[in-house]
């Protein structure tokens, strides 16, 4: 009968993989870190992501805001949008196209941020017909 000697026996790495039983898990924020929140309307998000340039981007941060504030009327300033990448020139032409779109209405101030207000597109096409 042969002896096993453990110092023969090559020891594979350790998994980094879940085990195939487990499904992976869904990437999750951490303590104190910014998310996005929900639901937002699917309409919404495909009528955003069909406008050119930053406007998803723009759109995005202003779900962001709302659900953070929790006020039907939201400031967006310049400070959030610079994370996204989108600098004021993008946001202007962004918060135009979207309120064109029927996705937002804004109250303009000078000097100050405008308010935003996100409507529901469906709302536009039920009165179209």
């Amino acid at each position: 009968m042969n002896r096993l000697d453990l110092n023969d026996v090559t020891w594979g790495e350790f998994p980094t993989q879940p085990p195939a039983n487990k499904p992976p898990t869904v990437p999750r924020h951490g303590p104190g870190e910014t998310f996005l929140k929900g639901p937002i309307p699917w309409c919404w998000l495909a009528t955003a992501a069909s406008l050119p340039g930053r406007c998803l981007h723009v759109g995005l941060a202003i779900w962001h805001l709302h659900w953070l504030q929790r006020r039907p009327k939201i400031r967006l300033s310049n400070a959030i949008l610079q994370e996204l990448g989108v600098d004021k020139h993008a946001k202007g032409r962004a918060l135009k196209r979207l309120e064109v779109a029927g996705l937002i209405a804004i109250e303009r101030h000078a000097g100050s941020s405008p308010l935003i207000l996100l409507l529901d597109p469906r709302a536009r096409e039920r009165k179209s017909r």
